[in-house]
């Protein structure tokens, strides 16, 4: 009722878990955090972030007596087509390529046959028309897919480019991961903010293994996300939940990394880890004196 995604994801999963006594703190990471727009979840616009300027974005922070925190989030992009760009990686690919600067004769010599597709987009983010602003993880794997060529067309459904990415990743030889650029910085609110604009400008063929690299580098700033919070929280697990976990190549990593720093951490067992908990956790929201502004 009236929540966002990720703190019915994290309610769900913690109501479980508290019901068998197992947890009662959490650091939540939050669908890494994942957001859609159009067909299910429309954020709201981010009044400082380019393409498009829009109404203030507020990110709920979770907190129940200083029982959860929700961490950070990715940089905002626009959705170049709005929904349409759900189902049409390069649409992510392009109008991240325009938010890191990057020329429009630049990217069409890249891709002389989507030079009309480029156009559109370079145009919609320009003019602020219906390019809705996202930070999911599921649109920075279409994204990502579509940088490496794996998505150039239509997708047939919503995970397609991303599963493509994960396969192609799992071909790849292990051992020559790269952390890809990046940055972490921190809002005025206080919550983090991944900036994968650097990343965006790069020719993913001077990478080795780059499928295997983006995994490992999205893995890489999850991890600065919880250590920069787990320092000031250490008796609390972190809880890993969202789509972005049906990755297991990714959930492996992050775990890895969660491991080698002695950060202790669980995933939903018998709740699924994507959407399918949000019931759950808007049924915990209603019974529970729960407010996401700290003061429940």
């Amino acid at each position: 009722p009236g929540t966002d995604d990720d703190v019915q994801h994290a309610l769900g999963v913690l109501g479980h878990r508290v019901a068998q006594g197992l947890v009662h703190d959490v650091l939540v990471l939050g669908q890494v955090p994942d957001e859609k727009v159009g067909g299910g979840r429309r954020r709201r616009q981010a009044a400082d972030q380019r393409p498009c300027q829009g109404r203030p974005h507020r990110k709920t922070q979770c907190r129940q007596r200083e029982g959860g925190v929700g961490l950070g989030h990715g940089q905002h992009h626009g959705e170049g087509g709005g929904e349409m760009a759900i189902r049409h990686p390069l649409r992510q690919y392009f109008a991240r390529a325009y938010d890191a600067g990057m020329e429009e004769e630049t990217l069409k010599k890249r891709f002389p046959e989507q030079s009309q597709l480029i156009g559109d987009v370079y145009l919609q983010c320009g003019s602020g028309i219906n390019p809705p602003l996202t930070h999911g993880a599921g649109r920075w794997f279409d994204a990502a897919a579509a940088w490496l060529g794996l998505a150039d067309g239509v997708m047939s459904f919503e995970a397609q480019a991303p599963m493509r990415l994960e396969y192609a990743a799992r071909h790849e030889v292990s051992g020559n991961e790269t952390v890809l650029p990046f940055r972490l910085t921190r809002r005025e609110d206080g919550l983090m903010m991944a900036d994968w604009r650097e990343l965006w400008a790069i020719k993913p063929g001077t990478i080795a293994s780059p499928a295997r690299s983006l995994h490992w580098t999205l893995a890489e700033a999850a991890v600065g996300m919880i250590e920069a919070e787990y320092a000031k929280h250490s008796r609390i697990p972190v809880m890993l939940t969202g789509g972005v976990f049906q990755n297991r190549l990714f959930t492996a990593m992050l775990q890895d990394k969660l491991k080698s720093r002695d950060i202790a951490f669980f995933m939903p067992v018998k709740l699924p880890v994507n959407d399918g908990a949000i019931a759950i956790g808007q049924l915990m929201w209603a019974g529970l004196d729960f407010r996401p502004d700290g003061d429940g």
